[in-house]
């Protein structure tokens, strides 16, 4: 994304102080350049979860919104924008984990930048929350599922601890590590972590809620199934935005009949989450 900046027409015509306000291009693979209004119509979808509601919040006819989602989706290698048919709310349009890095680094410089434009302009605390705030987006691992959670209680033991997580939408996460990483990690209620989780770690359910002593079950809507000779990728969206990739084999995928638009639950023990801190 490249910014720039001009006067508001508020301060031209009533005479005040000209303003400097943060103005963005979003620069496509290939060097395609769109305005501003394509990244409101992914604050919009992330904001009602329907790209017809999306639309409307714009101002946009809904065939303008769909194939500027296309465009988007078309010139990524992985889709910005998820769509899942059906379900029991009738279907619902997220977000993938690319374009949520994409209008949190928007939010975070349009406020930093607003912020120096004014007469007050930026202090070392706004200087070094950006740093972290880079340091947390630029973040890469092999592991697929990332979560950022919020620490909600820490329950230690004689060996290991407890630590019991919130992500974005509510969604509790469990993860069972041990007493010096809560230490080295500085694990506390409130703190923020990285939970991460592989996707071939996580298994799969249809139907009702699946009564095990696995911590973590997630129910969701599978958003896509991408077939392989051996093994399937199979997404699930949470109802907060959230996307959990699983992988199973082509056999758990025809035995239990996954398709796009259907409920499913994923699955996965405590020990498995790995937690991450910056």
């Amino acid at each position: 994304m490249a910014t720039a900046r001009k006067t508001t027409k508020k301060s031209l015509t009533t005479g005040a102080s000209p303003a400097l306000v943060p103005s963005w291009n979003l620069l496509l693979p290939g060097g395609t350049k769109r305005g501003e209004d394509r990244i409101r119509l992914l604050h919009a979808i992330r904001a009602t979860g329907c790209l017809l509601d999306a639309a409307q919040v714009c101002d946009i006819s809904y065939r303008t919104a769909w194939n500027w989602v296309q465009e988007l989706n078309g010139s990524h290698d992985r889709p910005l924008v998820l769509s899942v048919q059906g379900g029991r709310e009738g279907g619902n349009t997220s977000l993938s984990e690319d374009a949520i890095r994409l209008l949190t680094l928007h939010d975070t410089v349009s406020e930093l930048l607003t912020k120096a434009a004014t007469d007050g302009g930026l202090d070392p605390s706004d200087i070094e929350s950006f740093v972290h705030f880079q340091r947390r987006l630029s973040m890469r691992t092999s592991v697929r599922n990332q979560f950022l959670a919020t620490v909600t209680s820490v329950k230690k033991g004689a060996v290991n601890a407890e630590v019991i997580l919130t992500i974005k939408g509510g969604d509790t996460l469990v993860s069972q590590i041990t007493l010096g990483s809560v230490e080295n990690l500085g694990l506390r209620e409130g703190a923020e972590a990285w939970a991460l989780v592989k996707a071939s770690w996580i298994a799969l359910a249809v139907g009702e809620r699946p009564r095990l002593s696995t911590r973590n079950i997630w129910e969701g809507t599978i958003a896509s199934v991408k077939p392989g000779a051996v093994n399937s990728e199979v997404a699930l969206a949470l109802p907060g935005g959230e996307i959990v990739t699983a992988i199973v084999t082509e056999d758990s995928v025809q035995h239990l009949k996954l398709k796009q638009g259907m409920r499913a639950w994923a699955v996965f023990k405590a020990n498995s989450v790995i937690l991450a801190v910056n």
